[in-house]
């Protein structure tokens, strides 16, 4: 256990025991977000018990969330390490409407936090379906192409957590194991996702990753159900100069405001 944990642990023994193991659990999921129980228990060398009744008081409050019997840092945990912020939304906003409006699609933008992937913004044309996914929500990020991209560029040893432990299929098109792998250098040699049916049938989504360094921050997608797609090559042709825009606007610190004079709301298809 290195210093910092002995420290929580240290500061409990006056009476905040149970205060000093919520806080080592907190540090430990904020350093190795996905682990199990098991090997929480293991790292913050507590009784399984004891980690079990701890991680489900996390839950409720809001720090934690479990996928796959893996326990991941929620998005209250990891906001100060995350380069998602209110700013990205901001930055963002008029990309979305720009390519809702083209396309006629939901648009959605998605962040990666750990290993799970939050959606941070959508909208789409009044009237049309609502993402499956709501603003706030955390999913896997094996699965549909608002997801897949933030894991095909992101760091290696993310990349190896989640391909070696992906086990949940929201579909029988849901990728996993070899079919996954191969899903994702196919997104690095096109630099854009097309997913079919992986987390809901019929449904189709078409996402480009935002990219700093090589490593995606964020995720443009469109989404909707397949037979109301547009060609491939159209929706990435949008959704690319989308990605560009908002390049040049973080290089520059502004550029060209993008309108619409159409109205949007929150937009339900989403993959």
């Amino acid at each position: 256990m290195n210093d910092y944990l002995d420290r929580i642990r240290a500061a409990g023994v006056d009476g905040s025991a149970v205060l000093a193991r919520g806080l080592m659990l907190l540090e430990i999921l904020r350093k190795h977000s996905g682990v199990t129980v098991k090997e929480l228990a293991a790292l913050a060398d507590l009784p399984l018990a004891t980690t079990y009744r701890l991680i489900g008081q996390l839950q409720a409050s809001g720090f934690a969330t479990e996928f796959d019997g893996h326990i991941h840092a929620s998005r209250v945990l990891t906001l100060a390490d995350d380069s998602a912020s209110p700013h990205l939304v901001e930055v963002m906003r008029p990309a979305l409407l720009s390519v809702s409006r083209q396309t006629g699609l939901a648009t959605v933008l998605t962040v990666r936090v750990n290993t799970l992937c939050l959606t941070l913004d959508s909208i789409s044309p009044v009237g049309k379906p609502r993402p499956l996914f709501g603003i706030g929500d955390t999913r896997v990020i094996y699965a549909g192409a608002s997801a897949k991209p933030l894991l095909a560029y992101a760091e290696p040893e993310v990349i190896a957590k989640v391909t070696n432990s992906a086990r949940k299929k929201y579909t029988n098109a849901t990728p996993t194991g070899q079919v996954l792998k191969d899903a994702l250098e196919r997104i690095r040699v096109k630099g854009y996702d097309v997913s079919d049916g992986e987390i809901q049938a019929q449904t189709r989504g078409i996402g480009i990753p935002l990219l700093d360094n090589g490593i995606a921050y964020a995720c443009l997608s469109v989404v909707s159900q397949i037979s109301r797609m547009p060609p491939t090559d159209e929706v990435v042709e949008v959704l690319r100069a989308a990605t560009e825009f908002v390049a040049l606007k973080r290089a520059h610190g502004n550029g060209p405001t993008w309108t619409s004079a159409e109205t949007f709301e929150p937009g339900e298809l989403h993959d």
